[in-house]
């Protein structure tokens, strides 16, 4: 990991699917507050909409009425962009 430019590590874990980049947060204490600060966050977010309009929303509320949706932007005029 130390050959790694410190510039490239924040590109790379920005393109990891979630689930991985839970992972990741076990690699180093650097990693894991660097993937938990909201601005990794926010950009992780974006990048993961812009690459895939579609998106699964859970409201939690009342624990007998959660509520699922399924947004897909991709028949948009902007094509989700």
């Amino acid at each position: 990991m130390d050959c790694l430019p410190r510039e490239l590590v924040p590109e790379i874990l920005s393109r990891l699917p979630i689930p991985s980049l839970v992972q990741s947060k076990s690699v180093c204490r650097a990693w894991r507050i660097f993937i938990e600060d909201q601005e990794f966050v926010d950009k992780h977010f974006k990048r993961m909409i812009d690459n895939d309009p579609s998106f699964i929303l859970q409201i939690i509320g009342n624990p007998i009425q959660n509520q699922l949706y399924f947004g897909d932007f991709s028949s948009h005029p902007n094509g989700g962009n």
